[in-house]
This record gives structure tokens, C-alpha cells and sequence, in this order.
């Protein structure tokens, strides 16, 4: 796991490219909050369900019944542009499950520890999770999705933070931890 040195402490680069990090639950929870904030991006009228405007429109090989959920028909899905896919688990005994129903992403835990705290969703939900399940021990062994983070660059363009965080936010693998 490598830090960037030059000035963006508390950045994990970790399998990023130069330039990138993992991120940490600070920064999707401000992504998450401006979704919620949205009128447009609620289901139902409610900021609670938001995940349906963040997940892709495909790759939810199982339907769900419960709506607002992104195997709820999922041509309504992705309004972000944000596309998180149910890429599934690689988990500690080497068997790949959840592929097509849920959807989990390495994230740098509040302790600053990469590869400790999962992000998860599935296509019953109606939000993303943050950590809970498995041990600590577990999830260090299991392959996951990673979504890299630009690092904070100079920009004299307006954008909005969306935007921002739609263009950082990049799949960039599924790596397993040694």
C-alpha cells in the first residue's frame, strides 16, 4: 500500500494508477449526500433510496420485487451516470459468488486501513452499506471491486461536484489482497 507523498495525506494509492487513490468513506458519503440532495435522483420522493440512480442499468442478472431497488427495472437505473455494477465476491475460500446481485468495493476504512472496510450493495437494496459481516481477517482475503479517485488537481473549470466526483470515480479492477 503506498501513500502519496506530495501533499494528500491520507491517501492510499494502494492498485490505483499514479495519481489515483482509494477512496475513503468520506468521499462516497459526499457523493451519497449529493445524490440524496437531489429531487431527481429519489426514488419514491425519498433521499433514502438513491442507490437506484448510482447503479448500472445492466448486469443485474436477478430481478428484484422491491422497488427502488436496481434489479427493479433496471432500464430506470443510473440517472448519475455513475454505473456501480454487481461484479460479486471473490471470497476467502476462493469462491466467486454475488456476481449479477451484489455489488462490493474496497474503500479506506475511518482507521485509514485500505482493504479493511468494503463498500456492498444488492439488487433488493435501496443503499449503500459500509462495512459489517465478515471479520476484518475475512475481507482482507477476498477480491473485490475497486473505484479509484483522481487526486485533487487545480481546475479553473465550473463544474459541478458531481461531475467531480463522476469523473474520478473509475473502475479500475478486481484485485485480491494478499
Amino acid at each position: 500500500v503506498a501513500h502519496n507523498e506530495e501533499g494528500n495525506a491520507g491517501h492510499i494509492q494502494g492498485v490505483c494508477p499514479e495519481g489515483w487513490h482509494v477512496p475513503r468513506i468520506a468521499e462516497w458519503n459526499t457523493l451519497i449526500a449529493y445524490v440524496q440532495s437531489k429531487e431527481e435522483y429519489q426514488c419514491d420522493g425519498s433521499p433514502n433510496n438513491y442507490l437506484k440512480a448510482m447503479a448500472a442499468p445492466y448486469g443485474w442478472g436477478s430481478s428484484s420485487s422491491t422497488s427502488c431497488s436496481p434489479g427493479y427495472n433496471m432500464a430506470e437505473n443510473n440517472a448519475t451516470g455513475l454505473g456501480l455494477l454487481p461484479a460479486g465476491v471473490l471470497n476467502y475460500l476462493n469462491y466467486l459468488s454475488g456476481v449479477g446481485s451484489t455489488g462490493a468495493y474496497w474503500v479506506v476504512s475511518p482507521s485509514g486501513k485500505a482493504y479493511q472496510w468494503p463498500m456492498t450493495f444488492g439488487s433488493s437494496s435501496r443503499s449503500i452499506s459500509f462495512g459489517g459481516g465478515a471479520a476484518v481477517s475475512q475481507y482482507v482475503k477476498m477480491a473485490q471491486a475497486v473505484r479509484c479517485v483522481r487526486d485533487e488537481e487545480e481546475t479553473t473549470a465550473e463544474v459541478t461536484p458531481l461531475q467531480i466526483l463522476l469523473w474520478q470515480l473509475q473502475i479500475l479492477c478486481i484485485h485480491p489482497v494478499p
